[in-house]
């Protein structure tokens, strides 16, 4: 369940919070774990066992090193329990990573490979893995005291708005909070609105980016322009942050429906002038822990410059890691490891004695390059990705080019996404707080109440819709790909985008083959389940990778030209019965793809072909070929 889905959004969260506010005292944590745990076990019910058994062992762990606090062995007491939390983690995200890259080195020196079982990766393991080392440490350290009801300990763990994308709070920050809390009504409020953002970001920017990201992204690099590469890697810029930034901004508004305050996670990274601010602005949960329980206890910037660099690394090496096990995550970490490294030998003072716009202008060109690494599927086609955008590209820009995926929806997507990225609203915000008049108060409170609902209405007929809803996260993506019912990728590589697009080729592939169907004859045949044809034709070439889709019966009620039935060879492109696979870059249905109606509309005046396309939607025939319900 994620909170881009209507089930979540219309069932799950009015039950949540009608329980909640029925409720009083310690039933309301247990009703928050118990919700929790419905949340995280609605796609994995079996890594619930999992998850209760590291809630377990933290917790008894955590009792044990109060009691053990500044006594011989609590130091070894608290190695032990991050060993043990540590090994969960390995075990379940790394154990093909590391044994690929073992049997690779084992090969070379012509010894055996080893195997390793295939263990499915348990929803949000990272994070909730990050919040109980950080509980073990606080306590250890005193920052906390050890928490001694289970039912807050598991709250802490479990709690559903950050459990599976963040942001990962730290247990002294929120230790109060899981024993008194106070829900107000101008904080319930401001969380509504901080989630129907967070919503918008997702489903109206992100969502909408992310189709031409991927399909640009999916493209042999060999056939890339250098507007291609660029659009792409734009797009994905704008696709990363509203993604990651609209999940915290949803989880941060409902925590505080339930009384809870986290930090924020994003600041606006995109108007940094230095490498050094952008990581003081984006993810800020990730890099402070990083800071607080690796950089320091390292050494930070106490032991000289070669430690201090070598930390930096060390850090950044293991925050690519931490975003999925393959090494394009770790060439993207240790690429802005050394960007940090270099700015620290000099050169962000060199860079605080230059224009404003160039300081900026540097900064983008580093963190868009660095996103290819973080994109990419393989060190290869980083390394080709970005040859294509240095204007090295192959491609000839006629079967893919801009005009392609850069549409009127993109660019307008594109546009919301750039002036999102500055912080206008802010200001706006402060500007609302000035404003002394009462007239013009209420009119703008007015016209803000009607903004956010006209975001939420967008929102939901986004998700009501089905549009494209990819998930950048690697354990949601991997949600989404076991309930889908898709082969898994490749172990050892978490990919940072969605399983989607796979599920959108078969429905490509579905969709082609209904335009043949209605191209066979010049009665269009009823479509039947299974792929059969009402007058006994030829159903074959209706059954997709999966079967029909059911919901297609119906009649095509106009016959298409005599021209262009199959039988005399006019196949449309990619639709005839031995046309090829389609490629992977073929997954992007936006509005400038050729569908067989389209093909139809080009290759045939309006004479020629009969009643128009309008007309057949109106009399009940979709314009690619599909027979409305």
């Amino acid at each position: 369940m994620v909170f881009s889905s209507p089930i979540f959004l219309f069932i799950f969260l009015p039950l949540v919070l009608a329980g909640y506010f029925v409720t009083r005292g310690r039933l309301r944590n247990l009703w928050l774990l118990g919700l929790s745990l419905v949340f995280y076990g609605w796609g994995e019910p079996r890594f619930v066992l999992v998850m209760l058994a590291s809630i377990a062992a933290n917790f008894g762990f955590g009792l044990w090193l109060d009691r053990r606090r500044g006594q011989p062995g609590a130091k070894a007491l608290l190695g032990a329990a991050v060993v043990l939390n540590l090994t969960l983690l390995v075990t379940y995200k790394y154990a093909a990573f590391l044994a690929g890259n073992a049997n690779a080195a084992l090969t070379l020196i012509g010894a055996s490979p080893v195997t390793v079982p295939a263990f499915a990766l348990p929803l949000g393991i990272s994070f909730y893995t990050f919040h109980a080392l950080s509980y073990l440490v606080d306590v250890s350290r005193r920052a906390a005291d050890g928490q001694r009801e289970p039912t807050a300990m598991g709250l802490y763990i479990v709690f559903f708005p950050q459990l599976i994308a963040g942001p990962i709070i730290r247990y002294k920050d929120i230790a109060g909070q899981l024993v008194r809390r106070v829900v107000t009504r101008e904080a319930f409020a401001l969380g509504v609105q901080r989630f129907v953002i967070g919503l918008a970001k997702k489903m109206l920017v992100a969502n909408t980016v992310a189709v031409p990201a991927d399909a640009i992204f999916s493209l042999p690099t060999w056939e890339l322009t250098v507007g291609l590469a660029w659009l792409g890697i734009v797009c994905y810029t704008l696709q990363i942050y509203f993604d990651f930034s609209g999940y915290s901004d949803m989880a941060i508004g409902l925590a505080l429906l339930f009384g809870f305050r986290f930090p924020e996670n994003f600041n606006y990274p995109y108007v940094a002038r230095s490498l050094t601010e952008f990581w003081r602005r984006w993810h800020i949960s990730l890099s402070t822990w990083f800071r607080d329980y690796v950089y320091v206890p390292l050494g930070g910037n106490r032991r000289g410059s070669t430690r201090t660099f070598l930390n930096l690394w060390i850090v950044f090496f293991l925050c690519g890691l931490w975003h999925g096990a393959a090494w394009t995550f770790v060439a993207w970490g240790l690429y802005h490891g050394s960007f940090l490294v270099l700015e620290r030998l000099g050169a962000g003072h060199w860079l605080e004695r230059l224009w404003a716009p160039a300081r900026h202008a540097y900064t983008m060109l580093a963190v868009v390059v660095g996103w290819v690494f973080f994109r990419a599927e393989s060190l290869p086609q980083a390394g080709r990705y970005l040859a294509a955008m240095a204007g090295f590209a192959s491609g000839t820009g006629l079967e893919h080019h801009v005009g392609l995926q850069l549409n009127a929806v993109v660019a307008l997507a594109l546009t919301a996404g750039i002036i999102g990225s500055a912080p206008i609203l802010p200001r706006l915000g402060q500007w609302r707080e000035d404003i002394a008049t009462i007239n013009l108060r209420v009119a703008v409170e007015a016209g803000r109440l009607a903004g956010l609902a006209l975001l939420l209405v967008a929102s939901a007929m986004q998700m009501a819709a089905g549009t494209y809803n990819p998930v950048l996260h690697g354990s949601l993506r991997v949600l989404v790909e076991r309930q889908l019912r898709l082969p898994p990728f490749p172990r050892g590589r978490i990919q940072p985008c969605s399983a989607l697009p796979r599920c959108l080729l078969h429905a490509e592939r579905h969709r082609r083959q209904v335009g043949l169907a209605l191209l066979r004859g010049r009665r269009g045949p009823r479509l039947l389940s299974g792929g059969a044809t009402a007058h006994g034709g030829r159903g074959d070439a209706m059954a997709g990778a999966h079967g029909a889709a059911p919901g297609l019966a119906g009649r095509a009620r106009h016959p298409l030209p005599r021209g262009d039935r199959a039988e005399q060879g006019n196949h449309l492109p990619g639709v005839h019965a031995g046309a090829p696979e389609p490629r992977a870059g073929d997954h992007a249905l936006g509005p400038d793809r050729l569908t067989p109606a389209r093909a139809v509309e080009r290759r045939h005046p309006r004479s020629a072909r009969g009643p128009s396309i309008r007309q057949g939607r109106r009399d009940g025939l979709l314009s690619d070929g599909h027979a409305l319900e």
